[in-house]
């Protein structure tokens, strides 16, 4: 193969060396100069936290409030007391299930005590999910506005970073992290190199 491609035993191996010479040095003037700090993974994970939860999954709750069709803001009015009467029925201990069967206007979810399922983050409109995933579980939302009417929610569960997700998302980041320090450093080093030779051939 190496007669093939109309080298000898001695340039692969002369290659080989060059190669190993050039790693080494990459490894003594950049990879041995580059370090991430627990501290720069705790900001990268608060500064990047909403992206790094994407696809954790979610359960929750609601009991809807449509505003009547062609009702304009008088319908909207109405859906909002009809929707304040509940959240105080909720406040004062009714349980949810309960009242999301007798009162919810989402005929798809009222049947399973307001359920909507398991879910992963991303999944829903980004003004509900948010409304939703700022509760605590077991926590209830005042009456909510979307674009369908008022909602008020109940959070069941939510994973969160936490445990082995936890430990396999700082590792992620310690990888990211080092890789933008070792290409950075790289850049500089070879700019540095190539300075130098531009100086030796000055001279």
């Amino acid at each position: 193969m190496i007669k093939a491609q109309g080298l000898s035993m001695e340039a692969v191996k002369r290659r080989i060396r060059e190669q190993l010479l050039v790693e080494r040095m990459i490894r003594r003037k950049v990879s041995l100069r580059v370090s991430v700090t627990e501290e720069e993974i705790d900001r990268y994970l608060i500064a990047n936290r909403e992206k790094l939860e994407t696809g954790l999954a979610f359960e929750a709750r609601h009991i809807l409030f449509v505003p009547g069709a062609g009702s304009g803001e008088d319908g909207w009015t109405a859906a909002r007391r009809r929707a304040d009467e509940i959240y105080s029925r909720v406040l004062a201990g009714e349980d949810f299930g309960d009242l999301a069967r007798e009162y919810s206007e989402d005929t798809g979810t009222a049947k399973n005590s307001g359920r909507l399922g398991v879910l992963k983050r991303g999944e829903l409109a980004a003004d509900i999910e948010t409304a939703i995933l700022r509760l605590s579980p077991g926590e209830h939302s005042p009456p909510f506005r979307s674009q369908v009417g008022y909602h008020l929610f109940e959070l069941d569960s939510k994973e969160t970073l936490a445990g082995e997700q936890l430990a396999q998302a700082r590792n992620q980041i310690r990888d990211i992290l080092y890789k933008q320090k070792y290409d950075t450093r790289l850049q500089e080093w070879l700019t540095e190199i190539r300075g130098k030779a531009i100086i030796e051939m000055r001279l």
